[in-house]
């Protein structure tokens, strides 16, 4: 408001200079008036670096607030949720989505209020020179306010498709670079070029949409107000001669309504701030509206007598389809002990360790931890007491320590104990900064082997008092295997360990041993008894000896 105070005065000035200039004593006159230009030329330049540091400083502030609170968000998503969106719409929109916000908070609304002022208060200084020259000349706003409503809606659904272009370019390209291998073994290379340069092509052809809309109201609008001057210059120029008004409030009207002209013009490139932000604005708020993963309150108490991880007739159908993935599956994992769930590629093992672990809700059923309802339990009690080992887990871009610590606190010899627990410390000693190596993204430096020891580092890092190890070593020979389960057993020796595989040799000590066959749990006993009584269990293991013979035929 100062600022454009301050430049609102200017005109009354030079109105006053320009009359003066008139009279006997010029001179004297023209260094007053240079001295008050120079004073508001200067005070002017001072409060608009206050408001833009005040704007654009809070709007990266915001910036910096929302996306942390987007990515809170995201990370407290289910994660079914989570795997069935594209991973690079979700970064286009914590990324470009967050500077066209950023835009409309700052410069956005630093304009549209400059843009307010201007107008308000220029109009009531045209009106005290001359109502009739006045109303000329704004006669064109009106038709300028009518363009930009019709053309704001427009703007706004083509802004929103090019940010919906640009999150299916950002997340073809992660996919892309995620799926390299595959590209290049399988000779796609010019597939994948073509399926880039058509969502490429899209992007720029939603963009130029864009342009179009703008390019056509930006001059349409500075047009209209040009026309102000032009009837300004006719009729002022003849009230001038009549003597209607003066010099100085011919030039002083000039003056303002040049002031007008810049924030008719800059109008346009505000609705497009207002608008790009507007559909940014959606596409996050689309993100925040996905519910979260409730966190319980309930802290899970000590194991006693009871089971520690317990599923009850536990219903899971597939998203989408309704197919029951389980179907009144019911198993108890005691506190203490090696028990295991065995199954046929396909089986369900991978849904049924979901489950236990609160990664998926199933529809139906329950499922306990030491009595608690698991939705009750609390997360972060939860997830320190229950480690669970995919068979493909992810490695991050850092070293070979920080992968096992995962965020926290680091204790080395904690490290050493838990590389050697996963019968990985020897080979790591030999890497070339030892602990210290950096494994790259996904741990595409190391084997699968390697990395599926690495990731069973991980969690026994935390010390669980539960241990899921879901085909963690499936990339592992048979005898590897069984030497890792028995330092994992002498690691861990009051703890539950439940092995999740289709391999006999891994889960022959086991008791008790699930069979699950299509969704339900077919089966349960020892390793011998299932493999004397169940004619299924017996053809997978059989399968699983042969895999092993032809291992050691080429090995």
């Amino acid at each position: 408001m100062l600022a454009s105070g301050l430049q609102l005065a200017a005109p009354q000035v030079l109105r006053r200079a320009v009359d003066a200039l008139s009279g006997p004593a010029p001179v004297a006159s023209l260094s007053w008036y240079v001295l008050v230009f120079a004073a508001l030329a200067v005070g002017q330049a001072v409060f608009r670096f206050a408001s833009r540091s005040a704007f654009l400083g809070r709007a990266r502030r915001i910036e910096h607030d929302l996306r942390g609170a987007y990515f809170s968000h995201l990370i407290r998503l289910p994660v079914d949720r989570l795997e069935q969106a594209r991973k690079g719409d979700l970064v286009s929109r914590a990324v470009h989505d967050l500077q066209d916000v950023r835009l409309f908070l700052g410069a956005g609304i630093l304009n549209f209020l400059q843009t307010v002022i201007q107008l308000a208060v220029t109009a009531v200084f045209l009106w005290r020179i001359h109502p009739g020259l006045t109303v000329v000349s704004l006669a064109p706003f009106p038709v300028i306010s009518v363009l930009v409503r019709r053309f704001s809606p427009v703007l706004h659904r083509r802004f929103l498709d090019a940010d919906r272009r640009a999150g299916d370019l950002s997340a073809l390209v992660q996919e892309a670079v995620t799926g390299m291998r595959v590209t290049r073994t399988c000779g796609r290379d010019g597939w994948q070029r073509s399926r880039f340069q058509s969502a490429n092509a899209a992007l720029r052809d939603a963009r130029a949409r864009v342009v179009w809309v703008w390019a056509a109201l930006f001059p349409a609008v500075g047009a209209l107000a040009g026309l102000g001057h032009v009837a300004v210059l006719g009729l002022g120029g003849y009230w001038l001669s009549t003597g209607a008004i003066t010099l100085g409030d011919f030039v002083a009207f000039h003056a303002y309504l040049a002031m007008l002209t810049w924030p008719m013009v800059a109008l346009g490139w505000t609705l497009s701030l207002v608008q790009r932000g507007a559909a940014a604005l959606g596409r996050l708020e689309e993100v925040r509206s996905w519910p979260g993963d409730a966190d319980g309150d309930e802290s899970v108490p000590a194991p006693g007598a009871g089971p520690w991880l317990e599923a009850e007739r536990v219903v899971f159908r597939r998203p989408g389809t309704g197919e029951p993935v389980l179907d009144r599956v019911s198993v108890a994992v005691p506190a203490r002990g090696t028990t295991a769930l065995v199954g046929a590629t396909g089986s369900g093992k991978s849904t049924l360790v979901s489950v236990l672990a609160r990664l998926l809700r199933p529809q139906d059923g329950a499922v306990r931890v030491l009595g608690v309802p698991v939705e009750r339990a609390a997360a972060v009690d939860l997830r320190r007491r229950l480690a669970v080992v995919p068979q493909h887990g992810f490695l991050f871009s850092d070293t070979v320590a920080a992968n096992v610590c995962l965020g926290r606190r680091r204790d080395d010899g904690r490290v050493r104990w838990a590389l050697e627990a996963a019968d990985l410390a020897d080979e790591v000693g030999r890497m070339t900064d030892g602990p210290e190596t950096r494994v790259g993204e996904g741990g595409v430096t190391l084997s699968g082997g390697q990395r599926q020891r690495l990731a069973l580092a991980r969690a026994l890092y935390g010390r669980p008092d539960v241990l899921v190890l879901d085909s963690a070593l499936s990339n592992l020979d048979t005898r590897t295997a069984r030497r890792v389960l028995d330092r994992v057993r002498a690691a861990l020796p009051d703890a539950a360990v439940l092995v999740v595989s289709h391999r006999g040799s891994e889960v022959h000590d086991a008791d008790p041993v699930w069979f699950l066959q299509d969704g339900r749990i077919a089966d349960q006993g020892t390793h011998a008894d299932l493999l004397a009584r169940n004619g299924a269990y017996r053809r997978l293991y059989r399968e699983e000896i042969l895999r092993r013979e032809l291992e050691e035929l080429v090995g």
